[in-house]
């Protein structure tokens, strides 16, 4: 697990979307969807 993963789950605890984390992040969800 990278940094980055660790960045996007805490994200996506917070916000509890999919949706708003990959904005925040500035990638599609696709790719939040995909974290290991």
């Amino acid at each position: 697990m990278e940094f980055r993963d660790l960045r996007y789950f805490i994200d996506l605890v917070e916000s509890e979307s999919y949706h708003a984390t990959a904005q925040k992040n500035q990638v599609t969800q696709p790719a939040i969807s995909a974290m290991p």
